[in-house]
């Protein structure tokens, strides 16, 4: 007589504790108890306070506003207040990029200028920040993206004398003279700048407004230091304006006053390509060569790095934890090794389940630190929950019995002991886990780590223990149904599965398994009404589809069971049990040919599968 295939409940395979409710609530209490590693705020002198003081022709407006907004963000820090820190950061990193741009700018990289202008408008959206941002697409050839930018600034901000500046001087490449010259007088009303006056008369120039170009070029000239140079920039605009006569005589008035002044004007245009598109760019001294920028760069990357970390980790504070990765990983961008920031990635990656993010950053951090009992238990957890579970073990056993105090933490690391079967190990650690005044979630997962051991009568005991902490737990009657199935007892699972139908009457699973408890007690009547009643409410339940089929064969029913089972082996093609009850069902009809080719298939996998234990919760048999 056949007897009956055990089919692995689906709910079992599906039951995964490492993506339990309880473990997401252990995670979060250790992320929030272990604090958020902010930038160590330096001591005067030290390397971030020193990065401050990169050797440089002349200290930019931006970075002596960087230092000041550093200053407040270190005062922030210690204020221990996450809006006030996140406030100061986002001003320090907007600073940071502005003056990161404008070194891109001096070393001909216009597009990284660009981007790097408008990530800095994404921390504070800055008028002048626009004005450079113009700046860059003028420098970049793309005018006409520079004048959209700087009109839509001078509409928000229609004093800013910077604005008006670049305005005309984009008006001036357009060749649009009268427009560039009415510009370049309302940034002269705003604040005086000599570049702006010098634009202004090569316009007047242009516009044949001779006497009027000539009064303020005369006029640049009295106050200036370097009159030579002057001179040959006059030259440049009346020969552009088509009045020769006037351009020679300004060459002849610079070789006067400095016969080297045409070799320095060469110098001065090549020494600082920024001021070209913004005059309002200090220019390095005539002689002094330019600095490199490559230095300056790497100390405002560790600044801005900095910044980005603390700014994540106020965010993170206020559980904006998309936000706080997104800034940690902007800040590893710009400079990995900020103190903190690794851990910080690790623990933000952790709260929103980006295990493999977390294993990522958190590895060299516990290497690094192997006494971070915080780190150890957030990457132990991070590589069970990832599966790799002979790591997590290695990485959990440190721990010692201080894991016990976390006992989701205790269970994450006996079950990785059980998926690599090291069974001793992680039965000495359930052992004492069960010691502990436990919730009767962890109980049940306990339940279930028993069950997977194979000790079936430690798993019923454990769930009769978790009901009688919530009888309306039906998980636990769940578990200790399908453990005293595997033990060879159906009959006491049967109250099981009935108690937990009583708590979910709509639960089909529960109404299979119930029926396949049945099934081997010959209770068939029942058995074959739960199957029909699963099928109706899901035609591609695989296990129900077999059993039905089976029991129909057996009845004499042939027809109909292979009806079933051909549903069985479309929706289950591996298992081997199902070809075999089919190629008896179509030879019982007279179908030879199917029988032979059902046959022929269950052979081939009973002969691939003969290694495999059918005594596992993955196994599956069937006795002739």
């Amino acid at each position: 007589m056949l007897q009956y295939t055990f089919f692995p409940s689906i709910r079992f395979l599906l039951c995964r504790p490492r993506e339990s409710v309880l473990l997401s609530f252990f995670l979060i209490a250790l992320a929030i108890s272990s604090g958020w590693a902010s930038t160590p705020t330096p001591e005067r002198g030290s390397e971030i306070h020193a990065q401050h003081h990169t050797p440089v022709s002349q200290p930019t407006s931006i970075m002596m506003e960087l230092r000041a907004r550093q200053e407040k963000l270190d005062a922030a820090k210690k204020s221990n207040d996450p809006v006030a820190i996140g406030d100061a950061s986002r001003q320090v990193i907007a600073s940071a990029l502005r003056q990161i741009a404008r070194l891109k700018l001096i070393d001909g990289a216009a597009p990284d200028a660009i981007e790097t202008y408008r990530r800095s408008i994404d921390f504070e959206d800055s008028p002048d920040t626009h004005v450079d941002l113009s700046a860059a697409y003028l420098a970049a050839g793309r005018i006409g993206d520079s004048f959209s930018e700087i009109a839509n600034t001078i509409l928000v901000s229609p004093n800013n004398a910077r604005a008006w500046h670049l305005d005309g001087k984009i008006l001036l490449a357009k060749k649009d003279y009268s427009h560039a010259a009415n510009a370049l007088q309302q940034s002269l009303a705003l604040q005086a700048n000599a570049n702006a006056s010098y634009l202004l008369g090569s316009c007047l120039l242009q516009m044949k407004e001779y006497d009027e170009a000539r009064k303020i070029f005369r006029d640049l000239a009295r106050g200036s230091k370097d009159r030579a140079g002057l001179h040959l920039l006059f030259s440049d605009a009346y020969r552009l304006a088509g009045y020769s006569a006037d351009a020679e005589r300004e060459i002849k008035d610079a070789s006067r006053l400095d016969p080297t002044a045409q070799r320095a004007r060469s110098r001065l245009i090549d020494l600082d390509p920024a001021a070209q598109f913004d005059s309002w760019i200090p220019t390095t001294t005539i002689g002094q060569p330019r600095h490199s920028t490559t230095a300056e760069e790497s100390e405002l990357s560790k600044i801005l790095s900095s910044a980005l970390n603390d700014l994540g980790t106020a965010e993170a504070r206020q559980e904006k934890f998309e936000l706080a990765l997104a800034h940690f990983h902007e800040a590893e961008q710009w400079h990995a090794d900020t103190p903190g920031l690794m851990r910080n990635i690790g623990m933000a990656a952790v709260r929103l389940s980006n295990y493999p993010e977390a294993v990522r950053a958190l590895r060299p951090v516990l290497a690094g630190d192997p006494h971070d009992q915080v780190v150890r238990s957030l990457l132990g957890t991070a590589l069970y929950s990832t599966h790799n579970f002979a790591e997590a073990a290695r990485v959990f056993t440190p721990l010692g019995d201080s894991a016990l105090q976390e006992p989701e933490l205790a269970y994450a690391w006996a079950d990785s002991l059980i998926k690599t079967t090291q069974f001793l190990q992680a039965t000495a650690l359930l052992d004492k886990l069960e010691k502990q005044p436990l919730p009767a979630e962890t109980v049940v997962l306990i339940a279930q780590a028993w069950s997977q051991m194979g000790n079936y009568p430690r798993s019923v005991v454990s769930c009769h223990k978790a009901l009688q902490l919530d009888p309306k737990l039906a998980q636990a009657y769940f578990i200790a149904g399908m453990a005293l199935i595997r033990s060879d007892h159906p009959a006491d699972a049967v109250p099981e599965f009935r108690s937990e139908l009583q708590l979910d009457p709509d639960n089909n699973d529960a109404q299979y398994d119930l029926a396949f408890a049945l099934l081997q007690l010959s209770h068939n009547g029942e058995a074959v009404a739960l199957l029909r009643s699963v099928l109706a409410r899901d035609p591609d339940h695989a296990q129900a589809n077999y059993e039905l089929g089976r029991e129909l064969l057996e009845e004499g029913k042939k027809e109909e069971a292979i009806r079933y089972l051909e549903a069985a082996a479309r929706l289950n093609p591996k298992l081997d049990a199902v070809h075999y009850q089919l190629q008896s069902a179509y030879r019982a009809v007279g179908r030879k040919q199917e029988a032979d080719r059902e046959l022929k298939v269950y052979r081939d996998m009973k002969a691939k599968n003969r290694n495999v234990n059918v005594s596992s919760p993955m196994g599956s048999a069937a006795k002739e």
